[in-house]
């Protein structure tokens, strides 16, 4: 989708969304309760015991497979280095290496009551999956409508090429196109034009002009390789008539 975005974002915004009014409902999280919390882990992080650059972080995540809430008891100090690293792993999962510290957030949780707070709730993750998943669903489906409004791939390619000869042609110089001009000329004896009888011309007409005759040579490359805003029927002019100084 544009700007990177995928069904998948759309779908997990929305549970997050329903997760956060959950979270609401069931009591949210009040500055003091933070200020308990930060006393309870002694101003340092839940999963590591560091000081630096705490934020606030979901013990369980508020995703659609964990289906945590934003509620007092499930939101722990972190270092943003351990908030970064956890993701969008449930803290069981996270520090099952540390059962000191894993100890220490679930008789935290037990003591803020998160669990009886959050029991309303306790059956939300069948719905969060159901939900994530029907909007992947409408999403390939508009998908497939969208396909259906654009012109097949021929004609699309066929717009875009006109788009840049347009671009291109429209970015040329008076210099350059009086050069393609005179490069599809021939003389009384219908030879083309040396390169450095062209450059004389150019720098005749064109006031500043510097053109020499190894810049006019420039443009039989630009016409093979059909640059510069030069169309197909003036590149083969050019190759065609276009004699060496």
């Amino acid at each position: 989708m544009a700007n990177g975005k995928n069904p998948s974002d759309a779908a997990n915004a929305f549970v997050r969304v329903l997760l956060s009014e959950a979270g609401k409902l069931a009591g949210g999280l009040s500055e003091g309760q933070w200020e308990d919390t930060l006393e309870y882990f002694d101003h340092r992080c839940a999963y590591t015991g560091e000081t630096d650059n705490i934020v606030k972080e979901h013990a369980i995540p508020i995703n659609k497979t964990h289906c945590g809430l934003h509620v007092y008891g499930n939101v722990v100090p972190a270092t943003r280095k351990a908030n970064g690293k956890k993701s969008g792993k449930d803290y069981k999962e996270f520090l099952k290496n540390d059962a000191d510290r894993l100890h220490r957030i679930e008789r935290f949780m037990e003591a803020a009551r998160y669990r009886e707070c959050t029991e309303p709730f306790n059956h939300i993750h069948r719905f969060c999956q159901d939900e994530y998943d029907r909007i992947i669903e409408r999403c390939a489906k508009n998908k497939e409508y969208l396909a259906k409004l654009m012109p097949d791939s021929s004609t699309i390619r066929a717009m875009h090429d006109s788009h840049s000869a347009r671009a291109r042609a429209s970015s040329n110089s008076p210099v350059q196109d009086l050069i393609v001009e005179l490069m599809t000329q021939v003389d009384k004896d219908g030879v083309g034009l040396s390169y450095r009888k062209i450059a004389g011309i150019v720098r005749e007409r064109v006031v500043g002009a510097e053109t020499t005759a190894g810049s006019v040579a420039c443009y039989r490359t630009y016409a093979r390789k059909g640059q510069r805003g030069i169309t197909p029927e003036q590149a083969d002019a050019i190759l065609r008539i276009t004699r060496r100084c």
